[in-house]
């Protein structure tokens, strides 16, 4: 797919144009820090849309979805030894998590819309971004650290009701309406949070105590996957 009907000359024509426009910002011909941030990445988006609709590319149809999500302020970072992704600040993360999920829901619109000049170039880059960073968010507004700074309890239990009912639904609807993205990063991030909860509850003080709390950890996990796999061969049948 990227090299037939010249997907990669399109591609790269976007980070062309990407690699100007940081350099038109560089030069001082507009504003700074955030003022920069969010009109690039309006630019951005709105360009590579305009392309993704013309040339009918999905690669340039992904370059415009990660450009609005930096709009709401998800970011990846590359340090010297790692790379992180996340969010600018916790400020951020409601706002974030809540486009994110309506981007899968206009993914999930699209992926049961007959094909037209929006469905190839926009149905998997919003399912595959939206539900990557839909969960993410959730996964840090569902966590301890989170209530630490913000110490809402009412709001820690309605994160935790929304995160299993997202996994969930995730894990149903993702293979019973053919939607792999969904299933496949909406399954393994709320596998991903249960374990994250067990590792908040489980006892770790004494090195008794965390040998139970390993082989507790173990049985999960092979829990998950016995029941991952009954529940998948239902619809491989």
């Amino acid at each position: 797919m990227f090299i037939n009907n010249n997907s990669w000359l399109v591609f790269l024509g976007c980070l062309v144009f990407f690699a100007a426009l940081i350099l038109t910002f560089n030069r001082g011909r507009f504003g700074q820090d955030i003022i920069f941030e969010g009109l690039m990445s309006c630019i951005l988006f709105f360009t590579w849309s305009i392309v993704a609709m013309y040339q009918q590319n999905r690669e340039a149809g992904y370059l415009a979805i990660a450009a609005l999500q930096f709009f709401f302020n998800f970011i990846i970072r590359k340090e010297k030894w790692t790379e992180s992704f996340g969010f600018k600040n916790d400020k951020f993360i409601p706002s974030g998590t809540l486009s994110s999920f309506f981007l899968i829901m206009i993914g999930s619109l699209l992926h049961f819309t007959r094909v037209n000049f929006l469905t190839i170039p926009f149905t998997r880059p919003l399912l595959f971004i939206g539900t990557s960073v839909y969960f993410i968010g959730l996964l840090i507004l569902s966590s301890r650290l989170y209530y630490k700074v913000h110490r809402n309890q009412d709001l820690f239990y309605l994160l935790q009701i929304i995160t299993f009912l997202s996994g969930l639904a995730s894990t149903l609807f993702g293979p019973m309406f053919d939607i792999s993205f969904l299933l496949g990063i909406g399954g393994t991030m709320f596998v991903l949070w249960f374990l994250v909860k067990y590792l908040e509850i489980a006892n770790w003080e004494t090195m008794s105590s965390g040998i139970t709390s390993l082989f507790g950890l173990g049985i999960l996990l092979y829990v998950f996957a016995y029941f991952l796999a009954r529940f998948f061969s239902i619809f491989h049948r």
